[in-house]
């Protein structure tokens, strides 16, 4: 019996042909051993549990657990409790690569977690997130765990777990057309997107409504967390999302407003469409949302007073979206915008002169004292969002506000943490080019876009030769072979 449950992985290095062969020879020798010996094997469970490495024989381990917890209640000889900490064990340390020739399973007792089947739900979130890093550590594919994830974090509040997932933008989602598979699951150096798919069992299928709310939830959890170029970015991936007549869902409604609040929060400016978003889109989206356009029209003008009166014109329809906290963010963002804005004309000021310069959109009048100003001013510093110091420049206590150029006061380890960052960032960049190319000259509407484009330079034509391809994307195409990326 533990013959077989450790008969695999086999010592030593072995080609990528071999590891296929035999991960697939053992997986039918467990399952036989399981269904045929169940009476034997059953007793011996705890044992075997202890024996088996579930980080080493991952396929065994899971087979274990998967036994137990389709056995009768009576015949099991593993108290629940017991079972959910070695469930846990293995969902934290499982071997990705032999996870991808059982992924049908192994989705089940995901799902489970999911379920909260196995341990409540501020758990769950960390140990989803975990088991979605552990799968594909790049972020590339979305899966339907991550859609779920989500869901659970933002119903449990347990935000800040599911960052280091949410904050990798997806690339790929599975069904997507022109993916193709490696000759070996096994083979690590493939795409993520080409063992991820429902076909392999580690997914289930995703619709364009489901990618939408994934999105518009991590744009919820951002705002939540305070992280508003990460919120605006989600947001825009749903408002941007393709569609071939306009129409317009409600998701993307939704997402509309609060992608022109964060945008304020986030740029200090009125956001504004790209080009390539359906113009029947965006005229929709201009009438459903015209309280949102035009309070970002007036945080554009600069004028705290005017903001104020806006922001309370429309009370009612904050309140009524659920955007009303939102809202207010923006009117705190407004004079820290304006102060961010006097960078460009000094480089040096008193903070009494800050105070007379600038207004808050709270309350569309200046701050009361220097000591107001001077704490704004700290909270933004401190949060990164302003690159500046205060300094005494008279004998009587006169504080100052000193901008700092870019790249001013870095130390040798910032300086050396960044450039360590930007390499990193590039390296994983690569490889996601490198499909993202090779995919697009598989697809067929692009290889005609790229014919159209080379007889349109035979012709002489000077148009912008993107238009062609952007306008022929269908709003299913995200699910059938076009990336959509923010």
């Amino acid at each position: 019996m533990d013959q077989v449950l450790l008969a695999f992985p086999p010592d030593g290095e072995i080609s990528d042909k071999t590891y296929d062969t035999e991960v697939k020879k053992h997986i039918n020798r467990v399952e036989s051993l399981f269904r045929e010996q169940t009476s034997v094997v059953l007793p011996a469970t705890p044992q075997l549990l202890e024996l088996v490495n579930p980080s080493v024989n991952s396929i065994s381990f899971l087979a274990i657990i998967n036994t137990l917890k389709h056995a009768d209640n009576s015949t099991v000889p593993v108290s629940r409790s017991e079972l959910t900490k070695h469930a846990l064990r293995f969902l934290q340390s499982f071997d990705a690569r032999q996870i991808r020739y059982v992924g049908e399973s192994f989705l089940h007792l995901v799902r489970e977690v999911i379920d909260l089947k196995w341990i409540p739900g501020p758990q769950a979130v960390q140990v989803l997130a975990a088991v979605i890093l552990r799968l594909d550590s790049t972020g590339q594919v979305l899966t339907s765990t991550h859609c779920s994830l989500a869901e659970l974090a933002f119903e449990s509040g347990q935000l800040a777990p599911v960052l280091p997932v949410i904050e990798k933008p997806y690339v790929f989602v599975p069904a997507m057309a022109d993916q193709s598979a490696p000759q070996y699951l096994c083979d690590l150096s493939a795409s993520p997107a080409s063992y991820i798919s429902h076909k392999t069992g580690l997914t289930g299928k995703l619709t364009k409504d489901m990618v939408m709310h994934y999105d518009y939830l991590c744009g919820r959890i951002f705002s939540s967390l305070r992280k508003w170029d990460e919120a605006h970015a989600a947001f825009g991936r749903v408002v941007t999302f393709p569609t071939s007549d306009g129409t317009l869902t409600q998701t993307m409604i939704d997402a509309y407003k609060k992608w022109m609040l964060t945008g304020n929060i986030a740029l200090g400016r009125r956001p504004e469409l790209p080009p390539y978003v359906h113009p029947t889109a965006s005229r929709n989206y201009g009438v459903m949302g015209k309280p949102y356009l035009d309070l970002a029209t007036v945080f554009a003008s600069g004028s705290a007073p005017d903001l104020r009166s806006e922001a309370e014109k429309s009370a009612k329809t904050w309140e009524e979206d659920g955007n009303f906290d939102l809202v207010k963010e923006v009117l705190a963002a407004a004079q820290k915008w304006a102060i961010m804005d006097l960078s460009n004309l000094y480089t040096r000021l008193s903070l009494n002169l800050v105070r007379e310069l600038t207004k808050s959109g709270q309350t569309g009048e200046s701050l009361a004292t220097e000591q107001e100003v001077e704490d704004l001013i700290r909270g933004m510093i401190e949060s990164g969002m302003l690159r500046a110091t205060l300094t005494q420049q008279h004998s009587d206590g006169t504080k100052c506000l000193a901008f700092l150029s870019r790249g001013e006061d870095l130390s040798e380890e910032e300086f050396a943490s960044k450039m360590k960052g930007s390499v990193d960032s590039l390296k994983a960049l690569g490889h996601t080019v490198e499909t993202t190319n090779l995919r697009l000259t598989m697809n067929k509407d692009y290889a005609k876009h790229v014919l159209r484009d080379q007889k349109r330079q035979e012709k002489g034509d000077t148009n912008d030769p993107g238009i062609g391809f952007e306008q022929s994307i269908e709003d299913e195409d995200l699910m059938t072979g076009i990336m959509h990326t923010m």
